[in-house]
């Protein structure tokens, strides 16, 4: 069986949430997948819109996900291994966080439409995506990465972290107009504070950021 290389990454939303980044990371460290590269990347909008999501443009939300996916740095890996795009998409679960199996990656970390991570969804476009994304990298090749992310687990795993119920409910109560955007902006904030070493100002763009995904879905 030929190995295949994907394209994986962790969203703005696990960068700021240290704790959720964290394990989310560490789950897909655990299919046992070699990791080729791993680092914090800042991905311009032009490279999201026009190349990455582009296949999107025209969607409802194609603008929100580009300012989501861009509106803090993003934990980017490539992996590679027999079966690995099945492996990952295995633990991350379905796009929809609120529908997606209870233990995936998305079921336990996501917020609404912002599912916590990318990853290719097919062997054919991680191929696809692979050759897209390399160029933007500065790949050491002895540098040894799987090593670089537990580096990173250590740092951030134990940050307290803020039961994703209580955003949902924030959500909730937003989009049956039980409160206005500025007040759930501010309570989305103070999740995030708790939760979150980020500056008040990616903190204020990340909340806008909520409370666009949770009036977009009314």
């Amino acid at each position: 069986m030929t190995a295949e290389e994907m394209v994986v990454f962790i969203k703005p939303d696990g960068y700021i949430r240290r704790y959720v980044g964290t394990r989310a990371l560490k789950t897909i460290l655990n299919i046992g997948a070699s990791v080729e590269y791993f680092g914090e990347e800042r991905p311009s909008k032009d490279f999201i819109s026009q190349k990455h999501y582009v296949h999107l443009k025209g969607k409802f939300f194609f603008d929100w996900l580009v300012d989501m996916t861009t509106s803090a740095p993003i934990l980017f890996m490539l992996l590679k291994g027999d079966a690995v795009t099945s492996k990952v998409r295995g633990v991350l679960g379905a796009t929809i966080s609120e529908t997606a199996e209870p233990l995936s990656i998305r079921g336990r970390y996501g917020i609404g439409g912002i599912n916590i991570a990318h990853a290719s969804d097919s062997p054919e476009n991680a191929a696809n995506e692979v050759k897209m994304w390399r160029p933007t990298l500065k790949i050491e090749p002895r540098k040894n990465y799987r090593d670089k992310a537990i580096e990173y687990i250590k740092r951030y795993e134990n940050f307290p972290m803020v039961d994703n119920i209580r955003y949902r409910e924030i959500g909730t109560e937003l989009s049956q107009g039980a409160i206005t955007e500025a007040m759930a902006s501010s309570l989305f904030q103070e999740l995030l504070r708790k939760e979150s070493d980020a500056d008040n100002t990616t903190l204020s763009r990340f909340s806008t950021l909520l409370v666009e995904n949770f009036t977009m879905r009314k």
